[in-house]
């Protein structure tokens, strides 16, 4: 991807400094709840002392969000962990914005695009290589299209549903959906959000296969 250069984010803040360099791209684990063993790590971006959802947000206002969002990409993809799975947040805007960057041939069997958004995605517009996770899925009826339109691998419990789900029965029959829709059409859940041993065990009694939060680690910079 050849990129049009720094983009103005004076607006947020001073210590805000978007360009080649920039933004720093933290990893968090995510693991098999039966043996702890690294599945991959999720790629998330750090800009100095600014919240990354301010800086999101601000982009989206000035109509450069996906500009940022295929910097952060081409970041992660530059330096990505030296094994496991890369999953990377991607919108359909990005995608259909022509500077969507691609994948280094090395890494095409590493890479899930996760897609975040319950609308704005259509198969035409789902990236040409990569696998596919369905990120932040909760409950209602757009989750259960988007669950029918996209052939995903992974699927990924927002931590709205997660969070103390081993005392919440309404959560716990949201993830059993999930995993009985996983379980017809081959693929994975990951619950995200995961900080307690009880929803951990909980999750892992009910037969989720993976996980992803603060009780297996905090994203940070990896070595490469």
């Amino acid at each position: 991807m050849e990129h049009r250069g720094a983009l103005d984010f004076s607006g947020v803040g001073p210590d805000v400094i978007v360009d080649g360099g920039n933004p720093v791209m933290v990893w968090q684990p995510i693991v098999n709840l039966y043996t702890l063993e690294v599945l991959g790590y999720e790629a998330l971006a750090r800009f100095g002392g600014a919240s990354p959802a301010v800086v999101f947000d601000y982009a989206a206002d000035r109509g450069i969000a996906p500009d940022l969002d295929a910097l952060c990409i081409a970041q992660a993809l530059r330096r990505p962990p030296r094994s496991g799975l890369i999953f990377v947040n991607v919108t359909a805007a990005t995608v259909r914005s022509g500077h969507f960057p691609r994948i280094p041939h090395a890494l095409a069997s590493r890479v899930v695009w996760e897609l975040p958004e319950t609308i704005g995605w259509h198969p035409r517009d789902l990236p040409g290589s990569g696998t596919l996770a369905l990120d932040d899925v909760g409950a209602g009826h757009a989750e259960l299209v988007r669950l029918a339109m996209i052939p995903w691998r992974y699927v990924k419990a927002d931590r709205g549903v997660v969070d103390r789900i081993a005392t919440h029965p309404e959560q716990q029959a949201l993830v059993l959906d999930l995993l009985n829709r996983a379980r017809e059409g081959g693929g994975f859940v990951i619950a995200e959000g995961v900080e307690s041993p009880d929803d951990a065990a909980w999750l892992t009694r009910a037969g989720v296969a993976y996980g992803q939060g603060f009780l297996w680690g905090h994203p940070q910079v990896l070595e490469v």
